[in-house]
């Protein structure tokens, strides 16, 4: 498989249209649905199914759309980066989770935005297992997690403590308490996040 093959797959994912692939592309469609033919056959799968009007992924097709997105995002990251190596720049991808350590972090990659114009920040929020997938997958750089340190990655402890909340309608009987106990919150029902730690932490909190 070649990068470019890739990129143009995900561009016929991305429009549901080969036709329409082809007139971003500025390639021909028959020259475009060939290549996709030599992928299928190359991989010894069905990618697409074609409609009327409209393509739609099979099952192997999302996965290597999902792949070729990491894949095609990575080859970028290192030709910008090795392009970059004689001075500060390049791209950095930071993944964030449910913690207050983010804007501590984002704060200095402003600041160093603003000394080396030629650094380009990215971030994306997600759940704790996301970004530790992402992260061993060489999709980020580093990422923010609550939590204690990880033995098995480079880590460091910032400055920061996350602080816990409970949002309520005005007229909750409990909005007159200073302070929140597991008690005060009986049987309540309760939106948690989804990221595992966070929700781990809460959970024994409550009891």
């Amino acid at each position: 498989m070649e990068l470019q093959t890739l990129r143009n797959f995900i561009e016929i994912a991305d429009h549901g249209s080969i036709t329409a692939a082809a007139r971003t592309l500025g390639i021909s469609q028959p020259g475009l649905s060939r290549q996709l033919k030599d992928l299928e056959k190359e991989l010894g799968v069905k990618l697409l199914v074609r409609g009327n009007r409209r393509v739609t992924l099979t099952e192997d097709g999302t996965y290597l759309l999902n792949r070729a997105r990491e894949l095609t995002a990575i080859a970028e990251r290192t030709k910008n980066n090795l392009q970059s190596k004689h001075a500060l720049g390049g791209d950095l991808y930071i993944g964030a989770g449910e913690t207050s350590g983010k804007r501590l972090v984002l704060h200095v990659a402003q600041e160093l935005r603003h000394q080396y114009p030629g650094l380009h920040v990215h971030v994306t929020y997600g759940s704790d297992e996301g970004l530790v997938a992402n992260l061993e997958a060489g999709m980020y750089d580093f990422i923010l997690r609550p939590g204690k340190q990880q033995t098995q990655y480079e880590s460091l402890l910032l400055p920061v403590r996350d602080a816990w909340g409970i949002l309520m309608t005005s007229d909750d009987p409990l909005t007159d308490n200073l302070l929140m106990t597991p008690t005060d919150i009986g049987d309540s029902e309760l939106i948690l996040p989804r990221a595992t730690h966070a929700r781990n932490t809460f959970e024994h909190w409550l009891g």
